[in-house]
């Protein structure tokens, strides 16, 4: 990339008065505290300044990227030079009309918040969000779901922006979604808002256990003393698919499953230890160590923890061979 029009960027988005943080260190900020500087780490404000931002990247010819929460993302070492668009400050939350539960959220709510807030309208189906660290942009774009509850659900409509700057709406049945994929995925759009509507209101009381339910088996259940990235690959059930692999690795499974129910029953500590050492069979197996400051979550093995290390390219060089 033209280092000079890089330069020019930097002094364009000065006197326009867009906010943009220089040299952004990824080892700081991304969740998986790994990975290089984005010279350009630009979070507009408005509308606007992001039509006026795509319009001028357009006629400069510089090709940017979209990143959300910086939660589930790997990004390489080394000096970034691509411009990064985040829309962190675009998290407002507004109830289209008092008659239906229909609800605006912009592409920078996080998927927490989101839940939280329609949880406190007495609205249910969200609940299961609760816990993942991403924002709406990026949960659409990777349609999440956890825990029953799926993001495009409830989805009515998405206002995204072409990379000229062109607004387009794009309703549910256009963005053909699946399991952890979207029209997204496939096109350069960048998500501003999207509109939900939701079913009636229920009994909060069931819902709050719903939610204190999820929660505590988040926590019980999932990495929480490394940074780490959530889920390495789309899969519902990891040990499943490395059973297709080979003969051994699919009477593992088996074993695996039948021990998973054994310990479940003794008590949660139990299944908790059982995890820990079926994640280290696989890892033999698989002749993956720690040397590299990168391993599996004690909790699951599809879950990459960082043992401390800034270096996001050997993180990236074991998924690639996992």
């Amino acid at each position: 990339m033209d280092i000079q029009k890089i330069n020019q960027l930097k002094d364009w988005l000065t006197k326009s008065g867009i906010n943009f943080s220089e040299d952004f260190d990824l080892s700081l900020k991304s969740w998986i505290k790994a990975g290089g500087i984005i010279k350009n780490f630009i979070t507009p404000n408005n509308l606007d300044q992001i039509i006026k931002l795509l319009k001028y990247l357009n006629e400069s010819n510089l090709d940017f990227y979209i990143l959300g929460n910086l939660s589930n993302t790997l990004i390489r070492d080394g000096l970034i030079l691509t411009p990064i668009i985040n829309l962190s400050k675009f998290n407002k939350i507004e109830k289209i009309n008092d008659y239906e539960n229909k609800f605006s959220m912009e592409a920078g709510v996080s998927l927490t918040r989101f839940s939280n807030y329609l949880v406190k309208q007495n609205i249910s189906g969200t609940e299961g969000l609760i816990g993942i660290p991403g924002s709406i942009g990026g949960g659409l774009f990777m349609n999440a779901s956890s825990y029953g509850s799926c993001i495009s659900d409830f989805l009515i409509n998405v206002t995204v922006l072409d990379k000229i700057g062109n607004i387009k709406k794009l309703s549910k049945a256009e963005l053909n979604f699946a399991w952890r994929s979207s029209y997204f995925q496939n096109k350069k759009l960048l998500i501003i808002k999207a509109e939900f509507k939701f079913n009636d209101n229920k009994n909060n009381n069931e819902i709050l256990k719903n939610k204190e339910r999820i929660i505590k088996h988040r926590y019980t259940f999932q990495e929480k003393k490394y940074p780490n990235l959530g889920s390495i690959f789309a899969t519902k059930n990891i040990y499943k698919d490395l059973s297709k692999k080979s003969y051994l690795y699919f009477l593992l499974y088996v074993l695996h499953k039948c021990l998973s129910i054994i310990f479940s029953k003794i008590s949660t500590m139990s299944l908790i230890e059982y995890r820990k050492f079926i994640v280290l069979i696989y890892s033999k197996l698989l002749k993956i160590d720690r040397s590299d400051n990168f391993f599996f979550s004690d909790r699951t093995l599809n879950c990459l923890v960082n043992l401390g290390s800034k270096n996001a390219n050997k993180a990236i060089k074991l998924v690639k061979y996992f």
